[in-house]
């Protein structure tokens, strides 16, 4: 069974599906209420009337329908963000439980209706006789395809969307590399990391920097958010860092990832993962926790911020060795 965080796609779908046809059961009987009365009123044999079955049987396949659209709405959000290949499996599995949520509530709902009575359907020019039952299987099957359809449609937004993010991402980072270039050599026994961070909100740049830009030895995350734009409202934006930001500082000192949390930025974009062994993923793990949605950068900027790096990840990996 294929799952997102432990949990079945499938029960997902399940339950948003039941839920809600749960809020609807009054609108099924009710029109099919109406439909009846309209045979009566006309003084027709209902229990005998396959035009009348047909009506609602078709009125019960309409009403899957929209049941099934609203799911697919309430779905796309909770998608939206998904990586590509956990995208494409969340849809694989949720279009199969769809279908199957559909079939099953509308055979709950029709099984006792007169489905072998027969009725005329129009058909262009001519009418050809058919039983409820045909009717209702066709109906059903319009709305498979039709929900089918808008699940392709649904995919192919997303890949143009996440097409136009990743470009943008890649045209970011490469200026917050570019950036990270500036950093000058400090005096240290140890390698110290080439590290830029630049900050974008609504597909404009707010600001940049590098480490070392303002004061030797300074992270380029504290440059930035606590210098060059302290007093800007950073909520919702976006940050690009070419290192994974660091999660320990010695007092009194806060760490990147604290302030980038403090500043309440929604998205951030890394070129790098720190290699240092001891806190290899401290930094993403901290701001997943906190909410921020968190993203690599495309492989090319990813292998030149490994480049730009190599001296600094050479030290720790020599460095893990000794130990």
């Amino acid at each position: 069974m294929a799952k997102i965080n432990e949990i079945e796609i499938g029960d997902v779908v399940r339950t948003r599906f039941r839920l809600l046809a749960g809020d609807v059961i009054d609108q099924l009987v009710s029109g099919r209420q109406e439909i009846q009365d309209r045979f009566i009123k006309a003084r027709q044999d209902v229990s005998r009337n396959g035009q009348c079955w047909a009506g609602q049987a078709l009125f019960t396949g309409k009403i899957a329908k929209d049941i099934a659209e609203k799911c697919l709405d309430r779905l796309v959000g909770l998608s939206a963000t998904m990586p590509p290949a956990q995208h494409r499996l969340f849809w694989s599995s949720a279009g199969e439980a769809m279908a199957s949520e559909i079939n099953v509530f509308v055979q709950v709902h029709t099984e006792e209706m007169p489905l072998e009575l027969k009725v005329r359907q129009n058909r262009g020019q001519s009418f050809v006789v058919m039983s409820v039952k045909q009717v209702l299987a066709q109906q059903t099957a319009n709305t498979l395809a039709r929900i089918a359809l808008q699940i392709q449609s649904i995919q192919q937004e997303y890949r143009l969307q996440h097409k136009k993010s990743t470009d943008t991402d890649a045209h970011f980072m490469r200026l917050v590399l570019d950036e990270a270039k500036k950093c000058k050599s400090e005096k240290s026994n140890t390698p110290k990391p080439k590290v830029a961070a630049l900050v974008v909100r609504d597909g404009q740049e707010i600001g940049r920097a590098y480490r070392g830009e303002l004061k030797p030895g300074d992270h380029a995350e504290f440059t930035l958010l606590e210098g060059k734009l302290s007093g800007v409202n950073l909520a919702g934006a976006t940050l690009y860092v070419t290192l994974e930001p660091c999660t320990s500082r010695n007092h009194p000192k806060v760490p990147c990832a604290f302030r980038v949390i403090e500043r309440r930025i929604a998205r951030v974009v890394i070129a790098a993962l720190d290699p240092n062994r001891d806190i290899l993923g401290q930094g993403i793990l901290a701001l997943q926790e906190a909410g921020i949605e968190l993203a690599l950068a495309p492989k090319a900027e990813m292998d030149l911020a490994s480049e730009l790096l190599r001296d600094f990840s050479r030290h720790h990996r020599q460095s893990h060795k000794r130990s």
